[in-house]
């Protein structure tokens, strides 16, 4: 099983069903597919995010401005951690930076604002805590540290959701954190089942993916083998 992982996970903040306010996914779905004018993204883009998804939106976008419109967009990726916590590679920020994407790091949205379409974003500073428990650092607003900035368009591109309601009819496969639990064969708790890629690790690259379907394969190889192996072994006796 490559399932992947599914819908946008949304953030749960006042005007998120703005027009002008996408999920990541719908997007880039629209940005590779060439509906350019269903987007309208204006002047001013926020996009909302730390990995390579909000990366992604952000290149895209500086890209697309320059090929449709007079003058670049102002594109900004706003991260609620610091740069060294960013979950997205360096080399893919650091071409973000060159082709003009501003971030700004530890700020987080707190609420969208317009009338039928967005047009403004609350945010809030951020500043870094003790480490929990996965030992990034947790991070906590500061006090009257909000302020507002004006945006046609806002991406939001904080992760995916797991489909652990689909493993969950799956009888005997055990999930760890809505992701499936694999051994070091990507065999699963149920015998019969192997999977990988981001429905086991959470979300990476489409290379690590196919390399979880190379060892499954070689796994279910081995296991069929021994199945095999033990059910000739029970005919034979008898």
């Amino acid at each position: 099983m490559g399932i992947g992982l599914g819908e946008d996970t949304e953030l749960n903040i006042s005007g998120s069903n703005l027009r002008g306010v996408w999920r990541s996914l719908e997007f880039i779905e629209k940005l590779k597919s060439g509906q350019i004018d269903e987007l309208q993204i204006g002047k001013q883009i926020a996009v909302i995010g730390g990995g390579n998804t909000a990366i992604d939106v952000a290149r895209g976008v500086v890209r697309l401005g320059g090929m449709t419109q007079a003058t670049k967009p102002t594109v900004m990726l706003l991260y609620r951690r610091s740069e060294k916590e960013m979950p997205a590679y360096a080399h893919e920020v650091r071409a973000a930076k060159q082709e003009g994407v501003r971030f700004w790091w530890l700020t987080a949205p707190v609420k969208l604002m317009g009338y039928g379409r967005v047009k403004h974003l609350q945010c809030i500073h951020m500043k870094l805590g003790e480490p929990d428990v996965s030992g990034r650092s947790r991070v906590e607003p500061v006090p009257g540290s909000e302020f507002t900035i004006y945006v046609d368009t806002v991406v939001l591109a904080i992760g995916q959701k797991s489909q652990a309601e689909f493993f969950k009819k799956i009888e005997g496969l055990a999930l760890e954190e809505n992701l499936v639990k694999v051994n070091e064969h990507y065999q699963t708790t149920n015998p019969k089942y192997f999977a990988g890629g981001d429905c086991v690790n959470g979300g990476a690259t489409v290379v690590e993916a196919v390399q979880h379907g190379k060892l499954a394969a070689e796994g279910i190889h081995e296991y069929i083998s021994a199945t095999t192996a033990i059910s000739s072994s029970a005919t034979a006796k008898k």
